[in-house]
């Protein structure tokens, strides 16, 4: 599709972001920020090849960062805080994404206070 940039912020959606994102092949921002979206991260977004910002913040994301992540090299901002992510950010990821600033590189922050109930439910 021609769809270059996804934004719904503060739209309460729940439920997982689809694989079939991968078939927007030309977006280069997706922000999805100050929802209820739940699952884990698809590894899909990987496939985003041209995205250059990707802000999932405030939802109640579980998992950890997906390993087809790693390749997306246009990234320019990442930000993940405010979910219920676990582990932490490869080093090969950050090899990857050389043009990311340390601004933007606001992965996990600090929790969601509510993710030890999110996980138990």
């Amino acid at each position: 599709t021609s769809i270059e940039h996804f934004t719904l912020l503060f739209n309460e959606i729940t439920g997982t972001i689809p694989a079939s994102i991968a078939n927007w092949t030309n977006l280069t921002m997706l922000s999805l920020d100050f929802n209820d979206m739940t699952g884990t991260l698809p590894s899909e977004i990987g496939l985003l090849t041209n995205l250059e910002i990707l802000s999932l913040i405030f939802n109640a994301f579980t998992g950890t960062l997906p390993l087809a992540w790693s390749s997306l090299s246009n990234l320019e901002v990442v930000a993940l805080n405010q979910n219920c992510l676990t582990g932490g950010v490869p080093a090969s990821y950050l090899e990857n994404w050389n043009q990311l600033s340390a601004v933007a590189r606001n992965f996990y922050g600090s929790q969601r206070e509510d993710c030890a109930t999110n996980l138990t439910s």
